[in-house]
C-alpha cells in the first residue's frame, strides 16, 4: 500500500486544460435554408392541390383535408370529427377495413385518418411507383365510405376505453381542465366524454360525410418524386373524377384573442394519495398571425422552450423539483394560448408555482442576455429546418401554414423574422403578451395536501374541477 501511493505522489500533476478549453465554443453561423417551393392549382372539380417536388427518396406522401370539417359537427359534438376521421377507412360497400389495409400494404405504405380542432385528414404514403394505387385507395375511401355498424360500434368502445386510460394520466386531465378555463364552452375548451361519445351512430357520421365531402372545400397535399405532369393526371383520375356541389361556406369558429378581463384563478382536481402534481399554467396568446409572434417565440424559448431554458435549470437542475418543466405556444386557427406545463412532487407544487409565477415577471421586466438571444434563435431555426428532412415533415409544415391562415411567404420569411428579433422586441412581446396576473393555473393532485396551500396563489376563490374540466358545484 505504501508503494502504490509512493508512484503515485511520484506521478506528474496533471496538466491543466488548455486556455481554449476554458471558453464556450462560438456558434457559427446557420446555413442558408431554403424552403421547398411550392406549386399550387385547382381541379377541374375546385378541389385545390398544392404540390411539393421531392425526389430525394422514391416515396410520395399525401394529406387530403376536409376543411373545417371539424367546425361542421356543431355543439355537443365532442369526439364526433375523431371518430369520422378514423372510420374513412373503416370500410366501403366494396372494401372491409381488413381490406383497406391489406391494399395499403401492397403499395408500400399506409392510410389512415386524423382530426385536429379544425379540420379533418386522411392521408397516406406509398412507393412512388405504386403511387397510383395509393391515390385511388385515396379517393375510395374519402367519397365512398360507407360507417358500417359493426365498425362504428366498435370505434365508439375503443374511444371510451382509451378515454378511461387518459383519464387515469395525470397529464391529461391538467391539460383538460387547463384549456376548458382558457376557452370554457368554445370547441377549443371541450373534450369527448361518454355523453359524446354515445352520440356517434353511423347517420350522424354519414351526414358530416355528405357535408364534409365538398370538394371546393378540400385540399390535397402532395409531396414526393413525382413532377406535376404526373400528380395532375393522378389526380385526375381520381380525386378530381368527382363532379364540384357547389360551395358549402364553413365559418371558422369564433376569434378567441386575448381575455383582458382575465385574473389569475387556480383550479383543482383532486387525485387522493397522489404523490405528484400535474401542472399546467398560461393564457390565451396571439396566434401565428399576429406581427409580435417570431418575438413571442423567442421570449418563450428562452423561459421554458428547452431543455437549457430558465425553467428546467431552475427547477430541475437547481432544486431537484420535476424531471422537466416546459412551456409551449399552441396555435389554432380561431385562438392561440402561452402554456407551461410540469409534474412536480406534491410538497413543493405550491412552491413551484410561486417559482414559475417569479420567472414570469422577471421575464417581463428584464432583457434577456445575448448568449439566451442567440440560443433562442439557433434553436428555433433549427427545429424548424429540421421539418423539411422528411416528405411527412414537409407536408405538415406546409399544411399548417396552409390551413392556419397564414401569408404565403409565411414559411420562406420564417428564418428571417427570427434572426430579426432584437433582445428589446422579446422583452416587448412578453410585456405585451405574458401576465402572470391574467393565468389560469390548473393543479391535478392529492386535494387534502394542496388546498389549503393554493388557495394563497389568487385573489380569486379557488375552484375545484371534474375530470372533465367542468367546475364542480360546492
Amino acid at each position: 500500500m505504501i508503494a502504490l501511493l509512493l508512484t503515485l505522489l511520484a506521478l506528474p500533476a496533471v496538466a491543466k486544460p488548455p486556455e481554449i478549453m476554458k471558453r464556450q465554443p462560438s456558434v457559427p453561423p446557420l446555413a442558408t435554408v431554403s424552403v421547398p417551393s411550392r406549386v399550387r392549382f385547382k381541379l377541374d372539380n375546385d378541389m385545390r392541390v398544392v404540390f411539393v417536388e421531392d425526389h430525394r427518396v422514391p416515396l410520395v406522401t399525401v394529406s387530403l383535408a376536409f376543411v373545417g370539417g371539424a367546425r361542421i359537427v356543431g355543439r355537443g359534438g365532442a369526439g364526433t370529427a375523431e371518430a369520422f376521421a378514423a372510420l374513412l377507412t373503416g370500410g366501403t360497400p366494396r372494401l372491409s377495413s381488413k381490406e383497406i389495409v391489406e391494399e395499403a400494404d401492397a403499395f408500400g405504405g399506409t392510410i389512415e385518418g386524423e382530426s385536429d380542432a379544425d379540420n379533418i385528414f386522411l392521408s397516406a404514403f406509398a412507393l412512388a411507383d405504386k403511387s397510383k394505387r395509393m391515390f385511388e385507395l385515396l379517393d375510395h375511401c374519402a367519397f365512398d365510405s360507407s360507417f358500417p355498424v359493426a365498425e362504428v360500434k366498435l370505434r365508439r368502445e375503443n374511444m371510451l376505453e382509451e378515454l378511461r386510460i387518459k383519464r387515469s394520466q395525470t397529464d391529461y386531465l391538467a391539460g383538460t381542465a387547463f384549456y376548458r378555463a382558457l376557452f370554457g364552452e368554445h370547441p377549443y375548451g371541450l373534450v369527448a366524454t361518454e355523453k359524446t361519445i354515445a352520440k356517434i351512430d353511423p347517420a350522424r357520421l354519414r351526414a358530416l360525410h355528405n357535408r364534409a365531402s365538398m370538394t371546393s372545400n378540400m385540399i390535397v397535399y402532395v409531396v414526393g418524386d413525382l413532377s406535376r405532369g404526373e400528380v395532375e393526371a393522378l389526380l385526375r383520375d381520381t380525386l378530381g373524377r368527382h363532379t364540384s356541389r357547389g360551395a358549402l361556406p364553413i365559418p371558422p369558429f369564433p376569434e378567441l384573442g386575448l381575455d383582458r378581463n382575465a385574473q389569475r384563478r387556480v383550479m383543482l382536481l383532486n387525485r387522493p394519495g397522489s404523490a405528484q402534481a400535474s401542472l399546467r399554467i398560461g393564457h390565451r396568446a396571439p396566434r401565428e398571425t399576429h406581427p409580435d409572434y417570431a418575438a413571442l417565440q423567442i421570449a418563450n424559448m428562452i423561459l421554458g422552450g428547452s431543455f437549457a431554458a430558465r425553467l428546467t435549470t431552475d427547477l430541475r437542475e437547481k432544486r431537484g423539483y420535476t424531471y422537466g418543466i416546459y412551456s409551449s405556444l399552441p396555435s389554432w386557427r380561431s385562438a392561440g394560448a402561452f402554456r407551461i406545463g410540469a409534474q412536480v412532487r406534491t410538497p413543493v407544487a405550491k412552491k413551484s408555482l410561486q417559482i414559475v409565477i417569479k420567472h414570469l415577471k422577471k421575464l417581463r421586466r428584464w432583457k434577456a442576455s445575448r448568449t439566451e438571444i442567440d440560443q433562442a434563435k439557433n434553436l428555433l431555426v433549427a427545429s424548424f429546418v429540421k421539418e423539411f428532412e422528411t416528405q411527412s415533415g414537409i407536408l405538415e409544415a406546409v399544411s399548417h401554414a396552409d390551413l392556419r391562415g397564414l401569408p404565403d411567404d409565411y414559411l420562406d420569411g420564417y428564418v428571417s423574422r427570427i434572426q430579426a428579433v432584437t433582445r428589446k422586441q422579446a422583452r416587448a412581446a412578453a410585456r405585451a403578451h405574458i401576465n402572470p396576473d391574467k393565468a389560469a393555473l390548473a393543479v391535478v393532485g392529492d386535494a387534502a395536501a394542496l388546498e389549503s396551500a393554493l388557495k394563497r396563489l389568487s385573489a380569486a376563490p379557488l375552484s375545484r374541477v371534474d375530470e372533465n374540466g367542468a367546475p364542480i358545484a360546492r
